[in-house]
């Protein structure tokens, strides 16, 4: 899977199924304190998630002449092509924010579900930057830590923010060539994250 590959992604944690995992969900807090003055008391907030199993397959039926006589084997070919399908339908399913989850069904919803959305403002430099810092102030104001975060789009979306041109007819962000970052932040881009007129943070 080329959108959640641990190698493209960093700062994840791998966790077994089936098992209750804290997750934090409140900090410490702290503050001066003067010579002989108490310090402050809190405590860490934690309640716990589970990641249940979820399976996808498929099944492909071809002749048992194709099976026996085709070469190269049709077995084989099947089976790459199968292996392929999954890649990419576990791709969407990843990062697409429709995908919501189907307990009947036993499957998970994608990690943008449900999160805050973020409507484009237009196609022009001054519009996608504005949109962009506006994406990045929203996490601060959260006060979520802005190490680790990473930009996860479209390749065509990429292709795009590489060739835009400022108000100076200057790219507007060489970095991407670069180094594959955009505004300090590393890119990870796929063909199997929609292309829509919003963004999901």
């Amino acid at each position: 899977s080329d959108v959640c590959s641990s190698d493209l992604l960093d700062g994840f944690r791998r966790v077994p199924f089936n098992i209750r995992v804290p997750r934090q969900t409140a900090g410490a807090s702290v503050g001066w304190v003067g010579e002989g003055n108490p310090k402050p008391v809190s405590k860490l907030g934690f309640d716990a998630v589970t990641l249940p199993f979820a399976k996808v397959a498929g099944i492909v039926a071809i002749t048992e002449e194709l099976a026996r006589f085709s070469s190269p084997s049709a077995e084989q070919l099947v089976r790459d092509d199968l292996v392929e399908t999954i890649g990419t339908f576990l791709d969407v399913q990843f990062i697409d924010p429709s995908v919501a989850e189907n307990v009947a069904a036993n499957s998970p919803a994608s990690i943008t579900n449900g999160a805050h959305a973020s409507a484009s403002t237009g196609s022009d430099f001054a519009a996608i930057d504005g949109d962009l810092t506006s994406m990045i102030s929203y996490m601060a104001t959260q006060g979520l830590a802005l190490q680790g975060l990473y930009w996860v789009m479209n390749s065509r979306t990429k292709i795009f923010l590489e060739n835009l041109r400022n108000s100076q007819e200057e790219l507007a962000y060489p970095a991407i060539e670069a180094n594959g970052t955009l505004k300090g932040f590393p890119i990870v881009d796929s063909a199997s994250v929609p292309k829509i007129g919003r963004a999901h943070v």
